[in-house]
């Protein structure tokens, strides 16, 4: 089995360098990367910065926005059909800038050995209509082209978002689907876990001025220890991205007066 080749969609006016680090200590994990910059029309735009910043990874594709009808068509529902025009590996994977494990060679070694039986493998995002969430999404080709592309969200499904449809026809089907869940992982969003989703870190960083004076920072305190960690990073840093980290960080402070990133149990996740 060839290595899956990894489909990044990328906010070009965010930074993630944590995950910038982890795409670099496990890089050999990966086959092709693709990494779509996705186009929202806000600034600062980091594009050039991005390319520059991990085109010596090797074997990466950067991909420009696409020209679609905006409000019309869904934003990621395009840019992975795109990225997937680029790839040819025999299995496919999509793993978001805000997933997050303490021991990432424990939970790539377990996805490894569960790609040799199953035809779908990652987190279960459990919901009232539970799926494989984008975040943490593993997927053999010939059963995904033979699903068809539909990474749409279905607002007319509760519990559904993006790429939720992909798992709803593979049940259909009666393929074999393997969670990290299954493989014994605790991925629910708290101190003690092996890895989840935190959400948000977009949102977080481009509204930040709206969400910090109405005190909805979604999960705050993660997210203050993620953000000083970020400015830390082993990675190229962009001064543009720091100065909006250390600003974060300012704020945030005034919730966080007294806390100590280093007893924090967050701070394991984005070491």
């Amino acid at each position: 089995m060839n290595k899956p080749d990894l489909l990044i969609t990328w906010h070009e006016s965010n930074d993630y360098p944590p995950f910038r680090a982890t795409l670099r200590k496990h890089r050999d994990f990966f086959g092709k990367i693709i990494i779509y910059l996705s186009k929202h029309f806000r600034e600062p735009v980091y594009a050039d910065f991005l390319k520059e910043s991990m085109r010596d990874l090797g074997n990466i594709v950067f991909l420009d926005p696409i020209e679609y009808q905006y409000g019309v068509e869904d934003w990621r529902h395009v840019s992975t059909t795109y990225m997937l025009k680029h790839s040819n590996s025999e299995w496919v994977t999509s793993v978001e800038q805000d997933w997050f494990a303490k021991d990432w060679d424990k939970m790539l070694e377990a996805t490894d050995k569960a790609m040799k039986e199953a035809d779908m493998v990652g987190w279960m995002n459990e919901t009232a209509h539970s799926y494989i969430h984008p975040s943490y999404w593993f997927i053999k080709r010939d059963l995904l082209e033979s699903l068809g592309t539909d990474f749409k969200p279905h607002s007319e499904i509760v519990g559904s978002d993006h790429f939720a449809m992909m798992t709803y026809k593979a049940q259909e089907r009666g393929v074999k689907i393997v969670t990290l869940q299954d493989l014994g992982f605790d991925c629910n969003f708290r101190q003690e876990a092996d890895a989840f989703h935190l959400g948000g870190v977009n949102q977080n960083y481009l509204n930040f001025e709206e969400l910090f004076e109405a005190k909805t920072i979604h999960r705050a305190e993660a997210f203050f220890v993620y953000n000083r960690l970020s400015m830390s990073a082993p990675v190229q840093q962009s001064k543009e991205f720091l100065d909006r980290c250390a600003h974060v960080d300012h704020k945030l402070s005034e919730i966080f007066p007294n806390y100590s990133i280093e007893a924090s149990g967050w701070k394991e996740f984005f070491k």
